[in-house]
């Protein structure tokens, strides 16, 4: 394994490892009921990422390394721009939105999230295009650096916090968030493309929404797809039902190491394979990743499901309940089908045919809207966390045939 790539595992297991253990603390200190609430809020913060990653990370990561040398510079910089541009509207959009919510959203313990939440959401989806662009640069050991000084930090905080009793809502937002805006800070200056005259903002963002179109589209019927289960749970169940949910998809974050680390070095191996050695080459890199990524993550997913009381009982004494259990059995067989679609996505996006993701992921949202609602009112906790896997498994079967 090169050193790059080593690095790129190393990052992935922090970054991972400290969502993992942040989620530990948020269960244990604030109860399954307001980590819910956080859990719901959350889901703001991932659309607004989702369509970040889709309109701009996503085309960096593809673009940039088939940038000739001498036009890169002038691509990062108007890059750049666009990234800043999106952040701008992104900002005003959600402090709309979200003040909006907390009027019609009766529970005491989102009182002085406004403020938090929206510097959260913000600053989240600017450092990961500047952590996206480390990885498009190949400077891994940056991205490294800038998601150490960003998750590790808000864990210890929110750790000392929880451990004085004074944990809430709210300031596990303000934590958060502050931390994603300090490593932006830090990020900055030396940004790719800073100081350097961009090339025309028309003819990039042009090209980008000519490749993300169909990602942004994507991205939004993916969001409806993935949640509607957890949203009808929320809704027809009550917010801790919501919480379990999600405390049990924390524990399968530990094939996230995998899965992220894939998103930022499988495309842009992708990219130059196919550039360099033809459609043959490409085809077998990613067949390869495909079926060693598979065995892999069956092989954990079985282990954690059959162990499932166990594991949670280690990770959140005192919180498990038979849900719990379900939902992570659920979760286990869900991570196997979200690997195969994860190496799929980045065959078509290196393609540059993301319309048929596009309509997959439209057929996968219809079948999520559509079924959500009666199926957890016939079903109850189980339809929600089996319907998700059921899900991801229909997903597989649509992009593969």
């Amino acid at each position: 394994m090169s050193g790059s790539k080593r690095l790129v595992l190393i990052d992935q297991a922090a970054v991972s490892g400290t969502g993992f253990l942040t989620t530990v603390v948020l269960v244990r200190s604030l109860g399954l009921g307001v980590f819910g609430s956080f859990a719901l809020i959350e889901l703001g913060a991932l659309f607004a990422l989702s369509l970040q990653q889709s309109l701009l990370g996503q085309p960096l990561l593809t673009f940039a390394p088939k940038q000739p040398d001498a036009q890169r510079p002038s691509y990062f910089a108007a890059a750049l721009r666009l990234e800043l541009w999106f952040t701008l509207v992104l900002a005003v959009l959600v402090a709309g939105t979200y003040g909006v919510y907390l009027d019609h959203w009766d529970a005491p313990a989102t009182l002085g999230t406004w403020i938090p939440v929206t510097l959260t959401i913000v600053s989240r989806q600017l450092f990961a295009y500047l952590r996206a662009e480390c990885f498009a640069t190949g400077r891994v050991r940056r991205a490294l650096c800038l998601d150490l000084l960003a998750h590790p930090t808000a864990l210890v905080v929110l750790t000392v916090i929880w451990l004085r009793g004074d944990l809430t809502l709210a300031r596990t937002f303000w934590v958060l968030g502050g931390a994603a805006s300090i490593a932006c800070l830090a990020a900055l200056p030396g940004v790719a493309g800073r100081g350097v005259k961009p090339q025309s903002l028309r003819e990039t963002g042009a090209k980008h929404w000519g490749f993300a179109r169909w990602l942004a589209g994507m991205s939004v019927a993916q969001f409806f797809a993935s949640n509607s289960f957890l949203v009808a749970a929320a809704a027809l169940l009550g917010a801790p039902a919501a919480g379990a949910i999600k405390a049990a998809q924390r524990v399968m974050g530990v094939l996230h190491l995998g899965f992220l680390a894939m998103e930022n070095v499988v495309p842009v191996s992708a990219a130059r394979l196919l550039a360099a050695e033809g459609m043959t080459r490409f085809r077998s890199y990613l067949t390869r990743i495909l079926t060693l990524g598979f065995l892999a993550t069956a092989l954990i997913s079985t282990g954690i499901a059959i162990f499932a009381r166990f594991v949670l009982d280690l990770v959140y004494e005192g919180v498990v309940d038979d849900r719990m259990v379900l939902g992570l059995r659920a979760m286990a067989v869900l991570y196997i089908a979200s690997f195969t679609i994860t190496v799929l996505q980045i065959g078509f996006r290196t393609l540059e045919t993301t319309r048929v993701v596009f309509a997959a992921y439209m057929a996968n949202t219809l079948v999520a809207v559509v079924s959500a609602q009666p199926v957890v009112e016939r079903f109850g906790y189980a339809g929600a966390v089996w319907g998700m896997a059921a899900l991801q498994g229909l997903l597989v079967v649509v992009l593969m045939f």
